[in-house]
């Protein structure tokens, strides 16, 4: 846990040493949630949870250090409790241009302090792990009126830390969205996931989901919402048909 600690200090450390002297921003979002939902999997237990998301943006470098959590709101079931430290990188290319590409990518540090999960000697630790994401969307493609389809691509890599114990594996997010014109700021969207034996629960297509949201805007805050559907392709995977709202305020500063 500390050779952990120290290792993301230093990333950390390292990505606010790149262009400190250029315009930095914070921005912060607190959501409450129905179901809290990660890839699929219902992590909270079929109850409800409050997500705290907080991010420093360095500079002009697309470089973000962020911290996320879902916590339920019952304590209850705090061996729910999901604390994820992410450092963040967005840049577009070609953006004057029908092919502009905006890429996204983090490296995600998970821990459930509250969770023992098995060691390959044969004990038990802290359940820790690593998320790498890279992804991709076309915002300026498929034009339909002022606004567009924007089609987009994400792969998520979920491996253990240190000598944890649990299959690695993959899972490739296939997704697109639109906002509405005439309802200005009404986004509706959907995606298509495959899993391939990330803990051990095989391979395949395993759910779809859908979404509807928008954002109003009050003073300096935000208030955005959101209503979720997931249709699950395999429940022997546990991943379930699942609906769930979000209701959260974000700021910058």
């Amino acid at each position: 846990m500390k050779r952990l600690n120290f290792t993301f200090l230093l990333i950390i450390i390292s990505a606010l040493s790149i262009n400190a002297q250029k315009s930095s921003s914070f921005s912060a979002d607190l959501t409450f949630a129905t179901r809290s939902i990660w890839h699929g999997w219902d992590i909270n237990g079929n109850k409800p949870a409050v997500h705290p998301y907080v991010d420093y943006a360095i500079g002009n470098t697309g470089l973000k250090v962020a911290f996320w959590a879902s916590l339920p709101i019952d304590r209850n079931l705090k061996e729910f409790d999901d604390i994820e430290f992410l450092l963040k990188y967005n840049k577009s290319v070609f953006n004057d241009n029908a092919y502009k590409i905006a890429v996204n990518s983090f490296i995600d540090y998970i821990v459930c302090p509250n969770v023992q999960m098995d060691t390959n000697d044969g004990g038990t630790d802290t359940k820790m792990l690593w998320k790498y994401n890279l992804g991709f969307t076309l915002p300026s493609l498929i034009k339909v009126g002022e606004q567009a389809i924007v089609p987009g691509y994400n792969l998520y890599y979920i491996f253990p830390f240190g000598d944890r114990k649990f299959t690695d594996g993959s899972v490739h997010e296939l997704s697109s969205y639109y906002t509405i014109p005439v309802l200005s700021g009404i986004k509706i969207g959907g995606a298509v996931n495959y899993h391939t034996g990330v803990f051990g629960k095989g391979s395949g297509w395993t759910h779809a989901t859908s979404s509807i949201s928008t954002s109003v805007k009050a003073g300096i805050f935000k208030i955005n919402g959101a209503l979720n559907k997931q249709w699950s392709f395999d429940e022997r995977k546990d991943i379930t048909d699942e609906f769930w709202a979000t209701l959260g305020i974000s700021t910058n500063f």
